[in-house]
């Protein structure tokens, strides 16, 4: 009838209107992350991911496929550019101005920690990327980049490994949909890395029964 035609009329408009906003904001996180401003292109990327969601448009669980593949996209990006946010040095310098803190000892403690949960919110936007598009390489390679400085970060030995057979299966998955050398060589590099501390663990210390 007339009520429910313009019922769908309505919610056709609303859905053109969050993705162009959506749009709008992804093209201008993607233009800071080419100027490496990575905390302007999270913000920027966040706001897209927001224009989508007071659709809702991500939040259904019956979603279409085009949103998925948009929200896949937009998570995947946001995850990209915090990973790349440990070489931002203005936002470095803003936190530091922000927190009132100066380049010294305790300004670089703030700042690795910084770092780290930036590191953390990559691999949960990378995962997040990967529920809304499996065939997403650019976001298996994201995961695997994550989980590969986060392991280098981490000092406990069984967690440690735990995030590089994880990164190992993810550079993997992301060669499998899209093969690329440096994806290849990292999941290699990794195999080896993960098969010598596995040896090195299975040695007993001189004297051991």
């Amino acid at each position: 009838d007339e009520d429910s035609s313009m019922g769908d009329d309505q919610v056709m408009m609303k859905r053109a209107a969050a993705l162009e906003l959506g749009g709008r904001f992804k093209t201008e996180g993607n233009g800071y992350f080419k100027q490496k401003h990575m905390l302007a292109a999270i913000d920027s990327y966040s706001k897209a991911i927001k224009a989508l969601r007071e659709y809702p448009l991500i939040d259904d669980a019956e979603c279409d496929a085009e949103i998925k593949e948009i929200a896949s996209i937009l998570y995947a990006n946001r995850a990209a550019a915090a990973l790349g946010y440990g070489g931002d040095h203005a936002a470095r310098a803003e936190l530091f101005f922000n927190l009132g803190v100066a380049d010294d000892f305790v300004g670089q403690s703030v700042w690795e920690a910084e770092v780290l949960r930036q590191l953390d919110s990559a691999e949960k936007d990378a995962r997040v990327a990967i529920t809304f598009n499996d065939k997403n390489a650019k976001a298996h390679f994201r995961l695997g980049t994550a989980l590969l400085d986060l392991a280098e970060k981490d000092r406990d030995v069984v967690d440690k490994m735990d995030k590089l057979k994880a990164a190992c299966n993810a550079f993997g998955r992301a060669n499998e949909l899209q093969p690329e050398a440096r994806t290849k060589a990292k999941e290699d590099y990794l195999r080896k890395l993960i098969a010598e501390d596995e040896a090195m663990a299975k040695v007993k210390p001189v004297g051991s029964t």
